[in-house]
C-alpha cells in the first residue's frame, strides 16, 4: 500500500534525485510513465523513492502495486502518466560515425561535413532515434534542438533514399567559434585523428517529440582538464590526495571521455552545469567520481563507465571524499541538498 502522506512535493523531490542519478535496470516501466516537464519517469520508482522524503526510506517494490495504484494515486496529486506505445530491451547501436547508447542518448563523431555543411548522414540504424518513418517522410522533418539555453531550429531531409540532418546557421556558427582549430583543419582537408568533438543528442519524452538537448564533448577539452588537475596538485604537493586507483580511474582520458558521453556534463549531485553559467569557460566541464572507493590495498578492476563514473561538480565532489573513512554516495549528497 502507498503511505497517504506522499506529497506532491515529495514526488518533486524524487523526480530531481533520479534526473540526477538515473533509474536503475529492474526498476523501469514497461507499460505507464510519469510526464514531467518533458521527460518520462517510471511511476513505481518515483514512488517509492518519494517515500524517502516522506517517511525516511526507500518504499519497497513489493509493498504496493505499479498499475493504477501507483498511477491513480500520482493523477491525484496533479500529475501525468501517458502509455508508452511498446516496451523492448534497448541494445547499443554503432552506424558509421553514430552511436546510439540508450533509446534518449545517441552520439554523432563529428567530421568535415558536421563543420563545412552544417550537418551529417543519419544511417539506416539511428533513424529510429530520431522517429524517422521513411517510407512515409515527406520531403523533410523539423527538429529543435536546445545547446547552453538556447534553441536552434533543424532538418532532416530524405534524397535518394539517404537522411541528413542540417541544423541552421546561427547553430553551425556556435560550432565554428567552440571549435576554430576543427573547423580550419577540415577547410584545408588536414586529418584530425579522431580529435573532433563528439555531439551528444538527448531526446526529450512523448510530450515534446523531435526535441533534443544537445552537448558538445570534446577529447582536448577532457585531456585538459585532466592535465589542470594534475598540475594543480604538482603546485601545492602538501595539500594533494594520495594516488589511488579511484582517482586513476577517473583520471583515465577513455574513460572520462566515455562518461560523459553516456551521463553528459551535469553533476548528478546538485545539477550544477558549468557552461551555464561560465558560459563558454566552461563549456564541456565536469569532474568524473568513482562511485566506489579503492584504495591502494586492493586490485584493479574493470570500470563499467555507466554505472562506476558519474560527473560531479567540484563542490560535491569535495565534499564526497572529505572524509577518508566516510566517502559518501551521490545519493547522500542529493538528499543533504534537498
Amino acid at each position: 500500500m502507498i503511505p497517504q502522506n506522499i506529497k506532491h512535493e515529495d514526488i518533486i523531490k524524487a523526480i530531481k534525485q533520479i534526473q540526477s542519478n538515473g533509474v536503475p535496470d529492474k526498476r523501469h516501466s514497461t507499460k505507464f510513465s510519469l510526464l514531467h516537464e518533458g521527460k518520462v519517469y517510471p511511476p513505481k520508482y518515483v514512488l517509492a523513492i518519494a517515500n524517502i522524503y516522506a517517511n525516511g526510506h526507500e518504499l519497497p517494490a513489493v509493498g504496493f502495486s505499479g498499475g493504477n495504484e501507483a498511477n491513480s494515486y500520482l493523477e491525484n496529486l496533479g500529475f501525468e502518466i501517458v502509455q508508452e506505445s511498446s516496451s523492448s530491451s534497448f541494445k547499443p547501436i554503432t552506424a558509421y560515425s553514430w552511436e546510439q547508447i540508450s533509446e534518449t542518448i545517441a552520439v554523432k563523431h563529428s567530421d568535415k561535413s558536421t563543420f563545412l555543411h552544417n550537418g551529417t548522414v543519419i544511417p539506416q540504424g539511428i533513424r529510429e532515434f530520431f522517429s524517422l518513418d521513411v517510407p512515409s517522410m515527406d520531403d523533410e522533418v523539423a527538429l529543435t534542438l536546445f545547446y547552453a539555453g538556447s534553441e536552434y531550429k533543424a532538418k532532416v531531409t530524405l534524397s535518394n533514399g539517404r537522411t541528413r540532418l542540417f541544423w541552421s546557421e546561427s547553430l553551425a556558427e556556435v560550432l565554428r567559434r567552440q571549435f576554430p582549430d576543427c573547423y580550419e583543419s577540415f577547410k584545408d582537408n588536414a586529418g584530425l585523428e579522431g580529435k573532433s568533438p563528439v555531439l551528444r543528442f538527448e531526446k526529450y519524452a512523448h510530450g515534446y517529440p523531435q526535441h533534443y538537448n544537445l552537448e558538445f564533448v570534446s577529447r582536448s577539452d577532457v585531456q585538459q582538464d585532466i592535465e589542470g588537475e594534475m598540475a594543480e596538485e604538482e603546485a601545492f604537493p602538501e595539500g594533494a590526495p594520495k594516488e589511488y586507483y579511484g582517482k586513476r580511474y577517473e583520471r583515465n582520458p577513455a574513460n572520462r571521455m566515455r562518461a560523459i558521453e553516456i551521463h553528459g556534463t551535469r553533476c548528478k549531485g546538485c545539477g550544477f552545469d558549468f557552461e551555464a553559467v561560465y558560459g563558454e569557460r566552461g563549456r564541456g566541464f565536469i569532474e568524473v567520481h568513482h562511485t566506489k572507493p579503492l584504495y591502494l590495498n586492493q586490485k584493479e578492476q574493470t570500470v563499467d563507465p555507466v554505472k562506476d563514473l558519474l560527473p560531479v561538480c567540484s563542490n560535491c565532489h569535495r565534499m564526497i571524499h572529505r572524509r577518508k573513512d566516510d566517502v559518501m554516495t551521490i545519493e547522500q549528497i542529493q538528499k543533504m541538498l534537498s
